[in-house]
């Protein structure tokens, strides 16, 4: 048992320690919950851009096949590759048969050989540069499809994510910080100081000193104590007085009681002597009476 207590928490670092895992509790969750939305709002921009740009270079080309010849409409995507942020492009048919390529072979043969060609798509494949998003946009004269390479804004989001998460741990530290000095100067040291108060009064000290300081049920149990402490002191200046009474009493009996063995001893002595002075009395009596 004396182990057990020796290894007890104080109050103070139980409840440090119980807010701290709260806080963990809270913001690790919190703080993954906003990586989390980060990354999927980032991809989503990321999808919504490159459709946006993959509609416009369709739409470009599509009225472009219509008044153009193969070799203009082939310079022409080929000026759309030239263009930042494109690999390569495809024009196909209304079956999906491929009428013009430029850019990387590579990347248009990933987007597969059966993909519908009347439906929108957007597909992620890998490039020389990372992941790509290959746009689909169909058409009355057939589908389009454009390569992009997007940046990849995730990276740029890692400080910010990071910076996220740094401020949460600065305001768990700081809150525990906080709760720990509040608790230290609203609980603890007024518990200290009742403990210290009760140590005096348990060692002889006539009465007890409660702080003004702390919470107010610290407030209200220090002034208790101190009530009690006070009816305590004064129910044994009472049994003190009852006790002084008593040993005064029988202080008097005693004497009285001596006074009583004394007195029997003197009317003792006076019976024997009365007796001694009628067993002598009678005999000199009758002396005295043969001699007239």
């Amino acid at each position: 048992m004396a182990t057990l207590a020796a290894v007890k928490l104080g109050l103070r670092l139980q409840i440090v320690l119980l807010l701290g895992g709260l806080l963990g509790s809270s913001f690790v969750p919190l703080f993954y919950a906003v990586a989390t939305y980060t990354q999927v709002a980032l991809r989503q921009v990321r999808q919504l851009h490159a459709r946006q740009l993959g509609r416009a270079i369709a739409g470009h080309i599509t009225e472009a096949r219509e008044r153009r010849s193969p070799a203009e409409l082939e310079s022409l995507l080929r000026a759309q590759v030239v263009t930042e942020g494109v690999e390569a492009i495809g024009v196909y048919d209304g079956s999906g048969r491929v009428t013009a390529r430029v850019g990387s072979a590579g990347l248009l043969e990933k987007l597969g050989p059966g993909f519908d060609p009347t439906q929108e798509a957007l597909l992620e494949i890998d490039s020389a540069h990372g992941v790509a998003l290959a746009v689909v946009v169909p058409s009355r004269a057939g589908a389009v499809a454009a390569v992009l390479r997007i940046d990849d804004q995730s990276a740029r989001a890692r400080p910010l994510v990071r910076l996220v998460g740094l401020y949460t741990a600065v305001v768990a530290l700081a809150t525990l910080l906080v709760a720990y000095f509040a608790l230290t100067r609203l609980i603890v040291r007024p518990l200290d100081a009742l403990k210290n108060a009760a140590s005096r009064v348990a060692e002889g000290g006539r009465s007890l000193t409660v702080p003004s300081g702390g919470a107010a049920e610290l407030v209200e149990l220090g002034q208790s104590l101190r009530r009690m402490t006070e009816t305590l002191m004064a129910e044994e200046q009472a049994l003190r007085r009852k006790i002084d009474e008593v040993e005064k009493a029988t202080e008097q009996l005693r004497t009285t009681q001596g006074t009583l063995v004394r007195s029997e001893r003197l009317a003792s002595v006076g019976r024997l002597a009365a007796g001694l002075a009628h067993e002598v009395g009678n005999p000199l009596a009758a002396l005295i009476g043969l001699e007239d």
